[in-house]
């Protein structure tokens, strides 16, 4: 397999999805190295073992609660999409006391569907939940969780649905949305242990969400197809996924017939799965772990640099006009061997893969 002498840019890859709708070839080209693309996205990405992980800046923080008003409700705010996987904190959307003692809430974790929930935590608390009740101290039997993965129809939360039928409607689904809805039930202020309980005011809930499994060209070419889903935090997979996946769902939406699937199949994603070792065991090559934040008010193309800065991958293209994914090794082999007698003085040796 062969390859242009040029690793192909996030600005070539910009350029070819500007031809795709309609742009001229050098008008594309001109435009990319200066690209405010429609409906913008942004990704937050980490990665496990080998390359470079992104700011810690760029990560969530969840702020500890404080005592709630009687009624409450948020709209807005940015579409959120998980790449593999991340700690999500529930964004408030609604929350309202039953006249007791008792809260409901419903938060926003991010598009869905999602994978699964790998772990719930109140008030930074990791916890325990069977059945939809918390099972660990200090709030075993005093937090009620529910979860809607985000599916297309999904149901209705029915605990606030049943106590609050004028605030929170059966229509209220959520439909393409991960939800989670979380009751806490006082003992009473009075109580003694109210104040373990709700040391901090009423709890708040983050949860570790797996996100969308991607589309993995182990299974097959059709990115549209869902059997051809499966979940993976691979950085190859992943961004692959990113760059074919739909615009509403934060994607690129490039013609996966552009894309050597077999290449990326043969090369990056092994490469990824590679088993490295770290100073406290053992760890995969590459991983991708974040959460896009679908903008309007971030470039796409800061997107996908993030992408491969985190996953120490770089596109390039085939001799056969296709684009793959290779990785960026820090002590790559040589493809030619000159013998220091025959280098002329005076020669000037150009940068790039081919020297």
């Amino acid at each position: 397999m062969g390859f242009d002498p040029l690793s192909i840019t996030a600005e070539i890859a910009i350029a070819n999805a500007l031809i795709d709708v309609g742009i001229g070839l050098e008008s594309a080209y001109l435009a990319a190295s200066a690209i405010a693309v429609a409906t913008p996205y942004l990704a937050t990405a980490a990665v496990i073992g080998g390359s470079i992980a992104l700011s810690a800046a760029m990560q969530p923080t969840t702020k500890p609660a404080k005592a709630p008003k009687q009624a409450q409700a948020i709209d807005g705010g940015p579409r959120v999409y998980v790449i593999g996987k991340d700690l999500r904190p529930a964004q408030l959307m609604f929350s309202r006391s039953n006249g007791k003692f008792d809260l409901y809430r419903v938060g926003y974790i991010c598009m869905g569907p999602i994978d699964g929930v790998e772990e719930y935590r109140i008030s930074g608390r990791r916890i325990a939940v069977s059945g939809g009740t918390c099972q660990t101290e200090p709030f075993r039997s005093n937090i009620f969780i529910a979860l809607k993965t985000g599916v297309t129809p999904q149901t209705v939360f029915s605990s606030t649905n049943s106590a609050f039928a004028s605030y929170w409607l059966a229509t209220a689904r959520g439909d393409g949305e991960a939800l989670i809805e979380w009751r806490a039930k006082s003992p009473g202020y009075d109580a003694p242990a109210h104040s373990e309980i709700f040391a901090s005011g009423y709890p708040t809930c983050d949860v570790i969400v797996r996100g969308r499994a991607p589309f993995d060209p182990r299974l097959g070419s059709d990115p549209t197809n869902d059997s051809y889903r499966l979940w993976t935090d691979n950085s190859a997979v992943q961004i692959l996924d990113f760059l074919t996946r739909s615009r509403l769902l934060g994607g690129w939406q490039m013609n996966v017939a552009k894309w050597d699937l077999d290449d990326i199949v043969d090369v990056a994603i092994p490469w990824c799965d590679a088993i490295v070792a770290t100073k406290t065991g053992t760890e995969f090559q590459s991983r991708l772990w974040g959460s896009q934040n679908c903008g309007p008010d971030v470039t796409l193309a800061d997107t996908l640099k993030a992408l491969l800065l985190s996953s120490g991958l770089d596109i390039l293209r085939t001799k056969r006009g296709k684009y793959t994914l290779r990785p960026v090794l820090d002590a790559p082999n040589p493809t030619a061997v000159i013998p220091w007698r025959q280098m002329l003085p005076g020669a000037v040796i150009d940068g790039g893969p081919v020297t």
